[in-house]
């Protein structure tokens, strides 16, 4: 795979993985990153090869700015969840302490 193939497949990864995200298809996501580091490795490091087309440095970029979005909305849910556990954490605490009254 050349540098152009890999920097469009990576901008269209990061497209998925925010649709995944989206989706809450958590599972997924592994394969996802996985395939990320494939497609980054195919890139070759700093110097290697000629520089990057304006066109390869657009998908990157898109890439990038995707991922982003998909890091956040992952952050998001993630605080969600935890205000949601608190919740019911609280909810638990005081059913316990209700339970114990009704049995004095």
């Amino acid at each position: 795979m050349g540098r152009p193939e890999a920097c469009a497949a990576l901008a269209a990864l990061a497209q998925r993985e925010l649709a995944l995200v989206d989706a809450a298809a958590y599972e997924e996501l592994p394969a996802v990153h996985a395939r990320r580091v494939e497609l980054i490795d195919a890139l070759g490091g700093p110097g290697e090869g000629p520089p990057l087309s304006p066109e390869d440095r657009a998908q990157l970029q898109t890439a990038a700015c995707v991922q982003q979005l998909a890091g956040e909305a992952m952050r998001q849910r993630r605080d969600e969840l935890r205000r949601q556990l608190g919740q019911s954490g609280h909810a638990r605490r005081a059913a316990a302490g209700y339970r114990a009254s009704a049995t004095l």
